[in-house]
């Protein structure tokens, strides 16, 4: 019986299927025109709109994505990490609301 709840449970959770989320500055204001992009794969990416919005409508093979002003890599923000106990842990994927912070005058990731 445990044995087929756990089948159960694992054939009903689906893998993400789009990225989303916002980027604000360190005053919480959005930031338009920051781009992200998938680094194994420079085709997919999107670029923020007026409210810091950016979504990209797949998943990407790596567990990163880079994040560029004016064509200038910041850093980059992880949107899967993996547990060896508690499994893969998402973020910024579709439903969430997760936000990343830059700080523009030092140019750099603050939080996510």
């Amino acid at each position: 019986m445990i044995f087929f709840i756990v089948i159960l449970f694992a054939c009903s959770s689906k893998s993400p299927s789009y990225i989303q989320g916002y980027i604000y500055n360190e005053g919480r204001n959005p930031l338009k025109g920051i781009k992200v992009v998938d680094p194994n794969n420079k085709t997919v990416f999107s670029i923020t709109n007026d409210q810091g919005y950016f979504r990209i409508n797949q998943m990407i093979n790596g567990r990163y994505l880079d994040v560029i002003i004016k064509s200038k890599k910041i850093g980059s923000v992880y949107i899967a990490r993996i547990h060896p106990e508690k499994g893969v842990n998402y973020a910024f994927i579709e439903g969430r609301n997760d936000t990343l912070f830059i700080s523009l005058k030092e140019e750099k990731i603050i939080s996510q």
